[in-house]
């Protein structure tokens, strides 16, 4: 018996180590690697990063190799003036051009630097997006997260409520055997459970459902079984909605600015198509001719060769001008679009804020209502043993308490959804994590 007893404790033990535990910091540092957004952001990062480099601004001078050699056989008929006559089948005639030409944009109103600026702050903007990414995917994580923790919490409510359906039909059948009730009691007591069944089965469903959500996320496998631990961050409820947020959104505003300021560097390049520009071009040339037949047997000339050239703009159809107009335009654009996502940002913490109120309120309702709901069961249950409770009031005062702790849970997780969403909002998310 003793060692029948040993070997289920240890089976027991087996099955809770097989189990994973995912903790909310470990499932955003699994969605940090793992999550296909964040990955594409960290390309786009690191091709914007590559970009910003002087040669991609136009900094450095072009060198040119260019090697051309041919073969041509040509058939000869030539008669000179001294009446010299060549005539020559499949004469070879060998030539080879080459030169090594450097070009370099010497002046072009100064806009390689401007280039270069611009290029750096693409590669900002591309730091602040990715991190955008990460924050967003971190939001959904933890959304989804307590989402799973909230279904089980009302899971454990309906099986420890469906242990009480199942005590009491088998009171009643058993009094039915008896002889002591008729069998109504028995089939709505069975009824019951059936009906605890079916909460239950749904309940599993929304679990598995939300547990394939959080694993699109993390672009990890995660059954059912995970057990998921309660963070000790969101214990007490009402210190959390007492924190002061300030709409602080310091990544938003940065992505914004880094636009704006693009913007301004593309006008600057834009205005400096009307400077004049140089270049300076210096080639080193070699060309060797070899000719079996004609009058030009050999010839080779080689040797350097420098020049300059300025281009000055003096009318270009009014492009330039049309140019400016447009980035004039879509500079406006991005102030319009900050100002209105700056004040939006405010409503919504303000929006936020009220729902957390309100879901407050809920909450406390329903922790007034649950000792007196679960008194009531009692009360029924005592009733039931005695015969004296009716099938009705039974199956009311299980579903009641049921419908209770639901609600609270559903208030408790708006709740959370409304903070997270202000954590958010305000660029505080990593306080999920404290």
């Amino acid at each position: 018996m003793n060692k029948l007893f040993f070997n289920a404790f240890c089976f027991f033990v087996t099955c809770i180590n097989a189990q994973d535990t995912l903790t909310l910091r470990k499932a955003l540092d699994i969605a940090l690697t793992n999550n296909y957004g964040i990955r594409i952001a960290k390309i786009d990062e690191a091709i914007a990063q590559t970009s910003d480099s002087w040669s991609g601004a136009g900094a450095f001078p072009q060198v040119l190799l260019n090697v051309a050699p041919s073969v041509v056989s040509n058939n000869v008929n030539q008669k000179f003036i001294n009446n010299t006559e060549i005539n020559r089948n499949n004469a070879v005639q060998q030539s080879i051009n080459g030169n090594v030409q450097l070009n370099y944009n010497v002046l072009n109103g100064f806009k390689v630097f401007v280039t270069k600026d611009r290029l750096n702050s693409i590669a900002k903007l591309s730091g602040q997006e990715l991190q955008q990414k990460i924050e967003e995917c971190y939001r959904n994580v933890a959304l989804v997260y307590y989402r799973i923790l909230s279904l089980r919490n009302t899971e454990k409510t309906i099986l420890s409520q469906e242990q009480v359906a199942l005590e009491r039909r088998k009171l009643e059948e058993t009094r039915f055997n008896l002889g002591k009730n008729g069998k109504a009691g028995w089939l709505e007591a069975a009824m019951d459970v059936q009906d605890m069944g079916m909460l239950k089965l749904n309940q599993s469903e929304a679990i598995v459902e939300s547990f394939i959500e959080i694993s699109k996320l993390l672009n990890q496998e995660t059954g059912a079984e995970t057990i998921l631990i309660e963070p000790a961050g969101f214990g007490d409820l009402n210190a959390l909605f007492n924190e002061k947020h300030q709409p602080d959104h310091a990544i938003q505003n940065s992505i914004y600015e880094l636009r704006a300021r693009i913007k301004n560097l593309e006008r600057k390049e834009i205005e400096r198509q009307r400077y004049p520009n140089i270049s300076v071009l210096a080639d080193y040339h070699y060309n060797r001719l070899n000719n079996q037949a004609g009058f030009n047997l050999f010839n080779q000339s080689y040797g350097p060769s420098a020049g300059l050239t300025i281009n000055v703009p003096l009318y270009d159809g009014g492009r330039t001008a049309q140019q400016q107009k447009i980035n004039s335009l879509e500079s406006d654009q991005i102030d319009l679009e900050k100002e209105q996502w700056s004040r939006e940002v405010k409503l919504a913490i303000q929006s936020e804020k009220s729902k957390m109120s309100f879901q407050q309120n809920i909450i406390n309702l329903q922790n007034d209502k649950m000792p007196l709901a679960e008194e009531h069961l009692g009360l029924i249950r005592k009733k039931s043993e005695l015969g004296e409770a009716n099938a009705l009031e039974f199956t009311q005062s299980i579903f009641r308490l049921i419908e209770i702790d639901a609600a609270k849970n559903d208030a408790r997780l708006n709740f959370i959804e409304s903070y997270i969403n202000i954590l958010y909002l305000c660029s505080e998310l990593d306080r999920l994590l404290k």
